[in-house]
């Protein structure tokens, strides 16, 4: 009896694909979670950064060098060109 050559190279390439595409989205993902606490640390040092100006300018107010006091927004983790 005789056997057809049978070929695993269809399977193959399929699997490979697979694995890109699977190696794709796990980078995307690392690469979003990366950037997202790079965002979150950066926001953080801007909002950090904000309060000292509004506590250093408020303390100053206290003193009679300013008219006004200053408060926090929803803004205050950003910066001008956001």
């Amino acid at each position: 009896m005789h056997h057809g050559h049978y070929s695993n190279a269809p399977m193959k390439r399929n699997i490979q694909h697979l694995m890109k595409k699977s190696i794709g989205k796990r980078k995307k993902r690392f690469f979003f979670v990366v950037f997202n606490n790079r965002l979150y640390i950066y926001s953080r040092l801007i909002w950090e950064d904000n309060v000292a100006i509004i506590r250093k300018h408020n303390l100053e107010a206290d003193l009679g060098l300013h008219t006004y006091t200053l408060g926090m927004n929803k803004y205050g983790d950003m910066v001008c060109f956001q």
